[in-house]
């Protein structure tokens, strides 16, 4: 608290993404405006874009940017409140008119390619340690240093239509207006990694199933890792079993990788319930077993 009374920011921005985030991103905002009673406090992510209304009911919120492609309506809106303007001109944003009654801009930046936006962007992650001397301020969790991973996001959006998840297909045609995944090209995805070993020998996991975009992206993106390997180990995320043909594939394009599978459940009707892996176990031990059989090195699987 007595480090966020020493910041003197032109707005402060908290993620609400997933629910387990809800708690701890308003009692931050009734922190923050506890000592910048003047200073506007936005919040953004899947879950914020869904409870906008909801979310500018409190005091401590003055504004949501809704979307999961918030770069340039963010941008706009810093030089709005900067330099002046209206901020009924910026796209996905939900705000306080003077009166204190909510008013919400249509979500109109929903864009079809992400190519340009690298995502994560380690070198400002970069440049600010080196330009507030701190890691610590950077780190994605409190216990990062003892197990670092990095990640790199080949899509916005889901093939996937999970019941439980709020980052399924009808959840981002819902929340986000978005009604197919923009995906990086796999040159942006190669580029990506190859940009994180020049600074980190951490694993690279890559978030989202690589197959979502067809069998010649998936097959693009490897031969394209195959030509210059990167000494990272790869994390790939699976939607759906896989065998030896993409596994064998994988082992000859990075020297170590590892998989991990979100099963959320062992009972295979939940699974189907649920929408995602609705698969038999036989089928997810057949998975396992041929990802061992070529050289993976850490298999985790979610419940």
């Amino acid at each position: 608290e007595a480090h966020i009374a020493r910041l003197h920011p032109a707005v402060f921005g908290i993620d609400l993404h997933w629910l387990p985030h809800a708690h701890g991103a308003l009692e931050l905002a009734r922190i923050v405006k506890r000592h910048h009673p003047d200073t506007p406090v936005i919040m953004g992510g899947l879950s914020a874009s869904y409870y906008y209304r909801e979310l500018l009911e409190y005091p401590w919120v003055d504004m949501v940017m809704r979307g999961d492609s918030t770069e340039v309506p963010m941008v706009q809106l810093m030089r709005t409140l900067r330099f002046g303007g209206s901020l009924a001109d910026v796209p996905n944003l939900a705000y306080k008119d003077g009166e204190g009654a909510a008013v919400v801009n249509p979500l109109s930046h929903v864009p079809d390619n992400i190519d340009d936006i690298p995502l994560p962007n380690y070198s400002y992650v970069m440049r600010s340690v080196l330009k507030y001397g701190s890691l610590a301020n950077v780190i994605p969790c409190v216990d990062w240093l003892d197990y670092p991973i990095t990640a790199v996001l080949t899509s916005r959006g889901c093939t996937q239509n999970c019941a439980i998840c709020g980052g399924g297909r009808t959840a981002y045609r819902q929340i986000c207006q978005r009604t197919r995944p923009a995906f990086r090209s796999p040159e942006t995805l190669a580029a990506d990694i190859a940009r994180i070993e020049q600074f980190s020998r951490a694993p690279i996991f890559l978030v989202h199933d690589v197959r979502q975009g067809g069998r010649r992206y998936a097959e693009r993106f490897l031969d394209l890792l195959a030509l210059d390997p990167v000494e990272n180990e790869m994390v790939f995320e699976l939607f759906f079993p896989a065998g030896d043909e993409f596994f064998g594939r994988i082992a000859k394009a990075v020297p170590r990788f590892s998989v991990e599978m979100t099963l959320e459940s062992h009972v295979e009707a939940l699974r189907r319930f649920n929408g995602k892996m609705m698969c038999s176990n036989e089928q997810i031990e057949t998975t396992i077993a041929s990802a061992l059989r070529h050289g993976a090195n850490r298999i985790d699987l979610f419940f």
